[in-house]
């Protein structure tokens, strides 16, 4: 089953998962933006398939302390950005910003996923640095 909740801002909560079988749930922010919304779904049901619950809190600036938060958050970008149909983006960034920009609406508007996560996709692919990866994360979400 999948609900969304709205009282809460999605800063402080996304979404989560009760992961028990037989009757999974999850619940998603409909505070939060609607390409947010489909990424943490997607995380969520990573959790289900996993069989482990968990609350959803995506926050790119930091790298997630738990194995599982990381594999789902890495599925999920996966699932939304195959790196076969990134190719064709010619991601020639060489960690200049601007082009990096340029590339991250261009994803974001493509495969309809937040800037966050087009930028997270980059660095998973090893398309840029950790400093730049870092230093746009905090851009973007301080926006």
């Amino acid at each position: 089953m999948v609900f969304q909740f709205q009282k809460i801002e999605p800063k402080y909560l996304r979404g989560f998962v009760y992961a028990d079988t037989p009757f999974p749930v999850i619940a998603i922010n409909q505070k939060d933006s609607y390409y947010a919304r489909c990424f943490t779904l997607i995380h969520e049901f990573c959790h289900v398939l996993l069989r482990r619950s968990g609350i959803g809190d995506i926050d790119y600036s930091q790298e997630p302390v738990d194995r599982i938060e990381a594999f789902c958050n890495k599925i999920t970008s996966r699932v939304l950005m195959p790196e076969r149909l990134l190719e064709p983006q010619k991601l020639n960034i060489q960690d200049n910003e601007k082009k990096l920009e340029e590339s991250i609406q261009d994803i974001s508007k493509i495969f309809k996923v937040s800037h966050s996560a087009a930028l997270y996709r980059l660095y998973s692919l090893g398309k840029i640095t950790q400093p730049l990866f870092n230093k746009m994360i905090a851009k973007i979400e301080n926006k």
